[in-house]
């Protein structure tokens, strides 16, 4: 069984719902799910927050937060899940952003956040691969790590 398919099972198992917040995954988190019978009883509401006013206007994230970290960081991918929990009160809100390419300092650099039982759990990864297997490794880890979490 795929991860995305685990996933619903033990959110539908749970009565949970699940929001994303995505900038480098640009909805494929979303998709993955709802790809899966009987996402419809987990998913809530889902963004796609690639720009900075996006993440501003929609998440509520700080400018000063974004030029102070840099927008693929710890602490903005924390304000984007806040920002979600604010829009959706889902029981799992997820935020990811990264830079699928990119100059090599940075290339790769994906940020994600968990936001859990009132705990964000923040993460930070370095996924070699072209633009889209960083995409689609991001995403694969993401889902591995919220259903251990859960």
């Amino acid at each position: 069984m795929k991860i995305e398919e685990k996933l619903v099972r033990k959110l539908e198992e749970l009565g949970y719902h699940i929001s994303f917040a995505e900038s480098m995954t640009g909805g494929m988190l979303a998709s993955t799910i709802i790809n899966v019978s009987g996402s419809s009883n987990v998913i809530e509401k889902s963004f796609v927050t690639y720009s900075n006013n996006a993440k501003h206007d929609i998440l509520n994230v700080n400018f000063d937060t974004i030029k102070k970290y840099d927008v693929v960081s710890k602490e903005v991918v924390k304000e984007m899940a806040n920002g979600l929990y604010m829009i959706t009160y889902s029981d799992i809100c997820v935020s990811v952003s990264g830079y699928a390419e990119g100059y090599l300092e940075n290339k790769g650099k994906v940020c994600y956040a968990i936001k859990y039982k009132n705990k964000v759990h923040t993460y930070e990864m370095i996924i070699e691969g072209s633009r889209n297997v960083v995409r689609r490794k991001a995403c694969t880890i993401i889902l591995n790590e919220i259903y251990k979490l859960i």
